[in-house]
């Protein structure tokens, strides 16, 4: 069975600035309002929301999928999970921390990313 985890991050035309991601009735909301977290570019929200957050969220009820999605609606976003983010400091820490978590060492073998068009 494939699943698709969903997010988006939104700083600008919101009252709530936050991370969204979810797993069909699951949600769960990152606010960044207060946070230092504001004041990251998004496509580092957006990377942050597609991989860690979803996963950490809703990780437990992926254990028996055969392969999950991350779909990405930034095109920066896809690159980063594909290729190391080789052009950014911030993007090639965050997807090393990425790579630590946990979560991500159980289902690597059975993520994906693609990108919204």
């Amino acid at each position: 069975m494939r699943h698709t985890l969903h997010s988006d991050a939104a700083i600008k035309g919101t009252l709530f600035p936050a991370i969204t991601s979810n797993l069909y009735v699951h949600y769960c909301v990152f606010p960044l309002a207060g946070t230092g977290y504001f004041e990251l570019p998004i496509v580092a929200l957006e990377f942050f929301g597609e991989g860690a957050l979803g996963l950490l969220a809703f990780g437990d009820l992926l254990q028996d999928a055969v392969e999950i999605v991350l779909p990405c609606d930034s095109l920066v976003a896809p690159t980063v999970l594909a290729s190391r983010a080789r052009g950014s400091r911030l993007l090639q820490h965050m997807h090393k921390r990425f790579l630590e978590l946990p979560i991500v060492g159980q289902l690597l073998d059975r993520l994906s990313a693609s990108s919204h068009e």
